[in-house]
């Protein structure tokens, strides 16, 4: 058991963090008995734990007897043993003198953590603020410069290391089910439905000269190939035949995307309104789409009997709740599934959004991304409740395919995106959570040509053997984790005894506990950083029950209202 501690205003981030870091913990009562204390108020009374993990940028009275050097805020890099970095963006303290350094800034060269072994305690003195940094990346997010980082899951990596390192087990259930490494949603926004709608306005203009002289220029750079350029000619020299119906539209790629995806259950986020800039943008603006649900009504029955999600691309219910929620259900009034989920078209939220898009009624939101980057611009791959919703959930945005592709953007070449992909996807891989794809509905088409690309990215993600599902089901899996309650945890010299309860969905997948065993050692007062991490115990589990389990070797016994659970060890 973990016990907190935590500066007034601090505790809404901690339960957030704990909800990302599922593992038995709870705010620190003045006759609890704990195996780690975390503690982010820098007392210094509490010590009858095995581990005390100290955050805080300020002096302490843990830090008497040694030169403490404050930096200001800022985006600091810092860098562990094991050659783990992490961004920080708020004050950092820096120790000298330490004879047991954990992490070290990569500018100054100082010490920001070390190892203290006490005499009734071991102490982990970080000089970081853990909570104000995961306020950070919850609520502002991080520049695109750290985009890869996932910065919130490396807090979690550090923290059960260190706990581990301390010689005290962690069990914690991980983000991503039973079997999996992690979960992938295939998302696509539908920005533009048809090419006819388009006529001698800056989207026709636009697809004649980017279907001409720019993919003649990039096939001059190398950076495209000749049956590109051929392909988008021809698709320029037929666009007089298509506007008079005798040659199928470019831009309606509902039926591929089916084909493509067959049993992968994609989300498809369709326009409620036409003609709608939205507010906070001039009436006549570029935003305004020229089709919307009631154009494509026709299409949402064989994506629906086929297991796609039919999602809102909102317009204005980032900033307007009652908005809001006549796009929410002008939607669910075509697809039939009362319980909606969002994306913002643009991107667009500020401060408030969250608590208007609650308001509206929306399930989830999955807009938290990057216009012109892929990566974790919360600094997490997991979904995660919002600073200040009390419901709604956030599928975070990863990889998008005009973030990827576009001049103005990354402007990568195909080698250089699945190289991005690629880091991303084993980045996923260590930490668990989702990967959430974004491949707009006219993105296989000319003038963009983003097919083959597409097929071979759905072919990289295979060979992991995630979760393939739809944003809706992904959240309903992290909201079936989120309700886990562990119970009273007892634990012996060589034994753990562990209740939990489980709530949530029937239909997704079950969740994993993992129990993570520190590495043996010879010597008893050595402190080091597990190098594989330990052993590792895997149960798969379901419903409500209790474990009782060795910590000498991976004989446990299990049992769960009478039934054995299944399991699996690792």
């Amino acid at each position: 058991m973990i016990g907190v501690s935590v500066r007034e205003g601090e505790e809404g981030i901690a339960r957030e963090f704990f909800e990302l870091f599922k593992t038995p913990w709870e705010f620190c009562r003045g006759n609890g008995i704990y195996d780690v204390v975390v503690d982010t108020t820098g007392g210094a009374g509490r010590t009858g734990a095995k581990a005390t993990v100290v955050f805080s940028s300020d002096v302490t009275p843990w830090d008497e007897g040694g030169r403490c050097i404050p930096l200001k805020g800022g985006a600091t890099v810092v860098s562990t043993g094991g050659g783990e970095k992490l961004p920080l963006f708020g004050k950092l303290l820096l120790f000298e003198g330490r004879k047991m350094p954990l992490l070290h800034t990569e500018e100054q060269g100082g010490v920001a953590g070390h190892v203290e072994p006490c005499r009734k305690t071991i102490l982990l003195r970080i000089g970081y603020d853990l909570f104000r940094e995961i306020g950070h990346l919850l609520t502002m997010g991080q520049e695109k410069k750290f985009s890869r980082f996932p910065t919130a899951d490396l807090h979690i990596l550090l923290l059960r290391n260190w706990i581990l390192g301390s010689g005290v087990p962690v069990v914690e259930i991980p983000p991503k089910p039973p079997g999996c490494p992690f979960i992938v949603c295939l998302t696509h926004d539908v920005d533009f439905y048809s090419i006819r709608k388009h006529f001698l306005d800056h989207t026709f203009w636009g697809f004649l000269y980017r279907g001409t002289l720019s993919t003649f220029i990039e096939f001059l750079r190398k950076r495209c190939t000749f049956d590109k350029v051929a392909a988008n000619w021809a698709a320029v020299l037929l666009l007089p035949f298509v506007y008079l119906g005798l040659v199928p539209d470019y831009w309606t790629q509902f039926q591929r995307y089916r084909s493509i995806e067959k049993d992968l259950h994609g989300t498809f986020f369709i326009v409620p309104f036409k003609n709608r800039a939205g507010q906070g943008f001039s009436s006549g603006g570029m935003r305004a789409t020229r089709y919307d649900i009631g154009d494509v009504e026709r299409e949402m029955s064989p994506l629906l009997s086929s297991g796609f999600e039919i999602g809102v691309h909102g317009i204005d219910a980032w900033c307007d709740p009652d908005r809001g929620r006549l796009e929410r259900e002008r939607i669910s009034g075509v697809s039939g599934q009362e319980e909606a989920g969002i994306r913002m078209h643009w991107l667009r939220l500020d401060g408030n959004s969250f608590r208007c898009l609650e308001k509206a009624g929306y399930r989830y939101d999955t807009t938290v991304g990057y216009n012109d980057a892929a990566g974790f611009r919360a600094g997490t791959a997991q979904v995660y409740r919002p600073i200040g919703a009390e419901k709604l959930l956030e599928l975070p945005l990863n990889i998008q395919d005009t973030a990827l592709f576009y001049p103005d953007r990354m402007n990568l070449d195909e080698k250089e995106a699945m190289e991005t992909v690629e880091d991303l996807v084993r980045t996923v891989e260590r930490t668990g959570g989702v990967l959430t794809v974004n491949w707009h509905q006219r993105s296989l088409a000319p003038e963009r040509l983003w097919e083959d690309f597409y097929l071979a990215l759905l072919d990289r993600l295979r060979k992991s053997v995630p979760w393939f599902t739809t944003a809706i089901d992904a959240v309903r899996w992290f909201e079936k984790r989120r309700s886990v309650v562990f119970g009273p945890a007892r634990r012996e010299p060589e034994s753990l005894n562990l209740e939990l309860k489980v709530e949530g969905d029937g239909t997704v997948p079950e969740l994993l506990l993992q129990v993570h065993l520190p590495e043996t050692r010879e010597e008893k007062n050595s402190f080091r950083l597990p190098a594989g991490g330990g052993r590792r115990i895997d149960i798969p589990i379901s419903g409500n029950g209790s474990i009782a389990l060795s910590l000498k070797s991976t004989d446990f016994a299990k049992e769960q209202s009478g039934k054995p659970w299944p399991s699996t060890s690792a």
